[in-house]
């Protein structure tokens, strides 16, 4: 039916009965279409509804949980609600402990390349945050020179983007080697660090940057980031004095006075926004497999005061992981305590620990939603066991392999990385070992 033109007024029209009979038939396809829609609502969504966890196909988790755009162009009702779940990875060490493990990296022309020890162990690592502990100084020279290894630890940056090629998107630093080339060292190592396209955190270089907590925004859920270590290896006279008191959190386990400041940088960090609160800590005893009661107790005391994940290393071998259930303002919530997750790469075979315990560590595998009611917790929890592989190549330089234990390890015959079952034995033992030590509160993987 055409429009009424607005003007003067015009002699009303004879009937026109063809007209009459076109009107009829739009409107009874009108009550039609009307009532069809009533009876079959899916016909008139303006997108697919996503149910949180099981969204549709092609659509990824992570773009569908925030009820935002997804790629599929449409944007939900704003009554659809919708769970968002990020993906956290941890890792242990990474301490190119002996020259060794510096020439298996060097290259003819004199630079050197790291990208073949992780290159297997990168199928592994996929989490949208993914944190490495850099136990030593990079480029402390600040000139591609000097590189050493025990005691005072110097290595290329190669590492650095050796370990961002494998999916390592952020570097912690707060370790007791971080002073080892003192102040210079410690500045290049961040310099370094970011150079090579990695955030970090750990290590400061001015107060301001001490005092600002690191909040990190992943998918729309903010991580909280805290950073200390037990010991720098007596070297804080290497820094200026007027550096000291903000380049690194430096605590003692014994102290209450630095169990007081923690609980405190855990308070003020939500304050600002964190909404789950992972808390590094580089402390206890070398070579031994079991925390110590202070340890346990420090703990105890982070998580009942918010934090939600204990982060710890140091100890060059796997430590139990404990998963509990704790009251935490009025809410029931599920936290996470690695003692220490051993050494991620590190060559320290030469000391003959006692089951090759210095090759084994695992990833902590961090499941961390954001629920429809707006509130953010881990959901899950597990854990993948790895293993350092080293070969021979000839006059004293080895290859070197980071594995996922369990994979090669359950193999139904021997994988062609190992030259012999007395090695292939040796990964065996590290994903039986570390099973045995982390304990079952929280599964294995196999990769």
């Amino acid at each position: 039916m055409g429009q009424r033109k607005h003007g003067r007024a015009r002699r009303k029209p004879k009937k026109d009965y063809g007209k009459l009979i076109a009107l009829c038939a739009v409107a009874l396809i009108l009550v039609t279409a009307a009532v069809l829609l009533t009876v079959l609502p899916g016909l008139h969504t303006a997108g697919p509804t996503l149910i949180a966890g099981t969204p549709s196909p092609g659509i990824e988790p992570s773009q569908t949980a925030s009820g935002g755009t997804s790629d599929s162009g449409i944007t939900p009702s704003p009554t659809q609600k919708h769970e968002t779940e990020i993906l956290i990875q941890l890792m242990g060490d990474v301490l190119l402990h002996d020259t060794t493990t510096l020439r298996g990296g060097l290259q003819p022309d004199g630079t050197y390349d790291f990208n073949s020890y992780l290159d297997i162990i990168s199928q592994s690592i996929n989490g949208d945050l993914t944190i490495a502990n850099i136990e030593s100084p990079v480029d402390a020279d600040g000139d591609g020179s000097g590189y050493s290894g025990y005691p005072r630890f110097n290595v290329p940056r190669a590492i650095v983007a050796a370990l961002k090629n494998a999916g390592v998107k952020l570097a912690l630093t707060a370790n007791n080697h971080a002073l080892d080339k003192g102040y210079t060292g410690l500045s290049n190592t961040i310099a370094s660090i970011k150079a090579e396209g990695l955030d970090y955190y750990g290590t400061f270089t001015s107060q301001e940057e001490q005092d600002a907590y690191k909040i990190i925004d992943v998918k729309g859920i903010k991580i909280g980031l805290l950073a200390y270590t037990d010991s720098v290896n007596g070297l804080m006279s290497l820094i200026p004095e007027e550096s000291q008191d903000y380049c690194i959190n430096l605590i003692g386990l014994n102290s209450n006075n630095d169990l007081n400041r923690m609980k405190e940088d855990i308070k003020n960090i939500r304050g600002q926004g964190a909404e789950f609160v992972i808390v590094s800590l580089h402390w206890g005893r070398e070579y031994k497999d079991e925390p110590t009661e202070r340890q346990r107790t420090i703990a105890q005391a982070l998580i009942d005061n918010g934090a939600d994940v204990i982060m710890g290393n140091h100890s060059h071998c796997v430590q139990p992981v404990t998963k509990k259930e704790i009251e935490f303002e009025g809410k029931t919530k599920t936290v996470i305590v690695a003692y220490s997750m051993g050494n991620f790469l590190a060559d320290q075979m030469s000391l003959e620990k006692p089951e090759n315990m210095t090759q084994h560590s695992f990833i902590l595998n961090i499941n961390v939603k954001r629920a429809q009611d707006g509130s953010v917790e881990l959901a899950d929890a597990t854990y993948t066991p790895t293993f350092t592989h080293r070969d021979s190549i000839g006059s004293g330089v080895y290859s070197y392999k980071v594995l996922p234990a369990g994979k090669y390890a359950n193999a139904q015959s021997r994988p062609e990385i190992f030259a012999s079952d007395e090695k292939w034995a040796l990964c065996k033992q590290a994903w039986e070992r570390t099973q045995r030590i982390v304990g079952d509160q929280i599964k294995a993987q196999e990769e």
